[in-house]
């Protein structure tokens, strides 16, 4: 068996770390960017298992080959965008761009927990304010899904995508609002801060990710999970737009009477100042 550029002698591995050596071969593009607690669950074995695995093939430990991986399989703008230049074809490109966004939307409709979905709904309906953290592409997603829910006349403010300026949102939660974070690929210092300031505060988290491991998960209320492609290919938003229409739908239809009243009373607005504002 071959790990990256590393031969392994399986018949010298124990039981477990059979397991653990056939994960790593189908998965390795994946494993710089799990924690070993992660991986620890998803291949159902123990945390010193994987790092007698790692010692054995003759690193120091996981975290010296979680490098080695990283040195071989970097993963870039330009390199994920290559992945999937090498797999579509001039002509077809429509066609192969359409049928992967089927394929995603049908593994979150495969993976997302309506019962999760419907905790969401009741959480942003009884929400004093709506907080939205999305760095990123997630962005325009966060953009679509506040434009909406204002129009419901539900509160929403973005929050800033990076650095101390997040803190200018946190200083203002309370228990009674709640933030959405879209939260992809790996774990931001900023994500990090605002779940260990919901658990101080005791505010809720709905988290829209494409990981169904993490520390994110552990740490949030509500959960949504969207399909995106693999870490190492091209990302593609279908998925997250949709589970956000989704949502928007949801929340207007369960709150109907006042959706419809709030839309209607913009209408009249427009027609009002209509001959102010054209467009």
């Amino acid at each position: 068996m071959k790990i990256s550029t590393i031969d392994i002698n399986v018949e010298d591995l124990s039981k477990s770390e059979k397991k653990v050596a056939d994960f790593f071969c189908k998965n390795i593009r994946v494993i710089p960017y799990m924690t070993l607690n992660e991986l620890s669950q998803e291949i159902k074995v123990s945390i010193a298992t994987i790092s007698r695995f790692c010692i054995a093939i003759g690193f120091s430990g996981f975290k010296e080959f979680k490098d080695h991986l990283k040195n071989n399989f970097e993963i870039s703008p330009a390199n994920k965008m290559e992945s999937i230049l090498n797999e579509v074809h001039d002509r077809e490109i429509p066609t192969e761009i359409i049928n992967r966004s089927i394929d995603y939307l049908n593994n979150t409709a495969n993976h997302l927990s309506i019962e999760e979905f419907n905790k969401a709904i009741t959480t942003i309906l009884t929400a004093e304010n709506i907080y939205l953290f999305a760095p990123g592409p997630a962005e325009s997603v966060a953009d679509l899904l506040s434009f909406r829910l204002n129009r419901f006349g539900l509160n929403t403010e973005k929050m800033a995508k990076s650095g101390k300026e997040i803190l200018e949102s946190l200083i203002n939660i309370n228990q009674a609002d709640i933030v959405i974070i879209f939260g992809f690929f790996k774990v931001l210092p900023e994500t990090q801060v605002i779940l260990d300031y919901a658990e101080k505060i005791g505010f809720r988290i709905i988290l829209i990710t494409d990981l169904i491991i993490s520390e994110m998960v552990d740490k949030s209320d509500i959960v949504l999970y969207v399909e995106r492609g693999e870490v190492w290919e091209f990302h593609s938003m279908v998925a997250p737009i949709a589970l956000v229409e989704s949502l928007v739908v949801a929340i207007a239809m369960d709150n109907e009477q006042k959706s419809l009243e709030k839309l209607n009373y913009l209408h009249k607005l427009r027609k009002e100042y209509s001959s102010y504002l054209p467009k």
